[in-house]
């Protein structure tokens, strides 16, 4: 019996009688290590930082839906400077974002909490302003 060396590195039992009938059922089987693939890779936690950067990327390429899209993902893993971006993405109604004064606050008051200064100045600006439809 042959083994499939992908399915047996990853301790998938897949058994074939020949190499020959193993490229025989390769399109069928192929699927399977797709599957596996899609499956880890929906399991691997994101990295915050490295979603970032990719929203950054983005928006230099002027795609700024996706780019906007990976902010706020960035941003809801915890990123303070794509949770200060969301903010004012929100504050200016950029594309993929309604303003809504709730949120803008909240997503400052997240990044300030971790010591982003730029969140910061935002918020005191709000306080100072006495804008009371954005009131901190």
């Amino acid at each position: 019996m042959k083994k499939c060396s992908t399915c047996d590195e990853h301790n998938i039992k897949s058994y074939y009688c020949s190499k020959e009938c193993q490229k025989s059922n390769w399109d069928e089987h192929k699927k399977l290590h797709k599957q596996w693939k899609d499956k880890r890779d929906s399991s691997e936690p994101k990295d915050a930082a490295k979603v970032y950067e990719e929203a950054k990327e983005l928006e230099k390429k002027s795609e700024f839906e996706g780019a906007s899209n990976k902010f706020k993902e960035a941003a809801d893993l915890g990123h303070p400077m794509a949770q200060c971006r969301v903010a004012r993405y929100l504050s200016c109604d950029r594309p993929g974002f309604t303003s809504n004064n709730e949120e803008i606050i909240r997503y400052f008051r997240l990044a300030a909490d971790q010591g982003c200064e730029e969140a910061q100045a935002y918020l005191g600006s709000i306080v100072f302003s006495g804008d009371r439809s954005l009131s901190a």
